[in-house]
């Protein structure tokens, strides 16, 4: 039988203070930096002309959020499925909504939803809905 390893009391208290303070998990871990790699080339190449990116920071820190209203998964270079009602975009990641309204505003870029769908089928994106047509 190989050797069992166990929580200490201490590490117990430490997760506890973690969890009730909401401070994130992952800095109780020790993961080497080499560890986590993105391939930030392949991404590149995925963007069209003007369009530019912001890394998240944190637990999301592998995703990338462009001023298309594109969200990228920076570990596998591939899209996340960005979901439209008619004036509102909805990205999940990880069970957290991205307010993306808030991201645009942050960045000073403008945040126009009507805008974003129409680039969305013009590129063929990967998007559900609007199932409805979006004017100007």
């Amino acid at each position: 039988m190989g050797k069992k390893k166990y929580v200490t009391d201490d590490y117990v208290k430490e997760v506890e203070h973690y969890i009730y303070n909401d401070l994130p998990l992952l800095s109780l871990i020790n993961v080497p930096e080499d560890v986590v790699s993105y391939d930030y080339e392949k991404f590149k190449k995925q963007l069209i002309k003007g369009e530019k990116y912001i890394q998240l920071e944190h637990e999301l820190e592998y995703v990338a959020v462009t001023n298309k209203g594109r969200v990228w998964n920076l570990r596998y270079p591939r899209e996340f499925i960005t979901r439209f009602s008619p004036n509102t975009q909805h990205v999940y990641v990880g069970g957290v909504r991205l307010k993306m309204e808030d991201i645009f505003k942050t960045q000073g870029w403008d945040y126009n939803c009507k805008k974003i769908i129409k680039n969305f089928r013009k590129h063929d994106w990967v998007h559900r809905g609007p199932y409805v047509k979006v004017s100007s």
